[in-house]
């Protein structure tokens, strides 16, 4: 609820960057992720799902690596898993080190993203072929992050035996896990698809309704991510209890 929270008002702030309350704030950050044109209509809703993609980079980094921690941690304890102190505050101390971990994850999603932008690809074939193989390696990055956050919270790893050992886990559970992240980011694919080709939405429809779309994969998104560190977090135990 809290990442939801905060992905619903980072978008609340862009697209009401023009009220007088919040302008002083909201248009100084318009104009710097989205450029000056960003500021006019309907140019604006052309650029708004990639300032929000830049504005939820950010919060990944610096805010939903630690609700990310405190949850894994309130997932392991709901599956049997005895720790002691308060969840939250045991997420904020290892917040330094689960602040570097998302920020790595988040800086390969976003070159992969802009490696396939740039990408020249020009039959169809090739271009789902790419976007096939992206899907992979994002999956593949996001296991990655998330078994990284259940070894720094539930066995106090540091930023490289995090590394280490969540890279060894993602190949040894590698179809399960394949699965459980493979499973919400294909759900979740049509709206980030749609979000890329915001032109489809605008020109079609109308502007006003990129807001709309990003609402929805808001909510979606709460209700996978819910779902999906709760499923890793048992995997992850399940792998610890086999190495007993």
């Amino acid at each position: 609820m809290l990442m939801a929270a905060a992905q619903f008002g980072a978008l609340g702030l862009l697209v009401s960057f023009h009220e007088q309350a919040i302008l002083p704030v909201a248009l100084p950050l318009v104009q710097l992720i989205g450029g000056e044109a960003a500021t006019h209509y309907p140019t604006f809703f052309f650029a708004l799902p990639m300032m929000f993609s830049r504005m939820v980079l950010v919060l990944s980094v610096f805010v939903f690596s630690v609700l990310s921690g405190a949850a894994t941690l309130l997932f392991a304890r709901a599956f049997g898993f005895e720790s002691e102190g308060n969840a939250w505050k045991r997420a904020l101390r290892a917040a330094p080190t689960l602040i570097i971990l998302t920020a790595i994850a988040a800086l390969l999603l976003f070159g992969l993203s802009q490696l396939a932008t740039s990408a020249p690809v020009d039959r169809r074939i090739m271009r789902w072929g790419v976007r096939g193989g992206l899907l992979v390696t994002f999956v593949l990055i996001e296991s990655f992050m998330i078994y990284s956050t259940a070894w720094v919270m539930l066995k106090g790893h540091k930023i490289f035996p995090a590394i280490r050992d969540s890279i060894r886990v993602t190949s040894r559970t590698f179809l399960p896990t394949l699965l459980v992240v493979g499973i919400p980011t294909l759900l979740l694919y049509p709206f980030s698809y749609l979000s890329g080709r915001v032109d489809l939405v605008a020109n079609k429809l109308r502007p006003e309704m990129v807001t709309a779309l990003l609402g929805t994969r808001i909510a979606i998104e709460m209700l996978m991510t819910f779902l999906l560190i709760g499923a890793i977090t048992r995997l992850f135990l399940w792998r610890m209890e086999e190495r007993k």
